[in-house]
């Protein structure tokens, strides 16, 4: 592959749906590397197929998923671990929209004092 072929951070930012300041912090956590780094400039570029890699990251963030739960799904993104992990993330998710739900009616009744 040719440097031709590869994106801008800002390029695959736009396309995968990552800000650049993400992309920077998962290449730090080696979720998301790059596919080459400038050594002198620092500067990151990305091969296109790595734009499904960056998508699904986005959407697991976009729903909270914790970092190490996403870093489960990377290695095996087809598997079980992601069905797996949904599933307890969710149930975790709609545990929390109960425990807020019940805390709203106190909340708002200290507000009436």
């Amino acid at each position: 592959m040719s440097g031709d072929d590869l994106l801008s951070i800002g390029v695959f930012a736009l396309v995968s749906g990552l800000p650049i300041h993400a992309l920077r912090h998962y290449d730090e956590l080696a979720l998301l590397r790059p596919a080459v780094v400038d050594p002198v400039t620092g500067y990151r570029r990305y091969r296109p197929e790595q734009v499904r890699q960056a998508r699904l990251i986005c959407a697991l963030r976009c729903v909270d998923m914790p970092i190490d739960a996403v870093r489960l799904v990377m290695d095996d993104p087809d598997g079980e671990a992601l069905r797996t992990l949904l599933h307890s993330h969710r149930e975790r998710l709609v545990n929390r929209v109960e425990a807020l739900s019940r805390m709203v009616p106190r909340c708002g009744s200290l507000h009436r004092t």
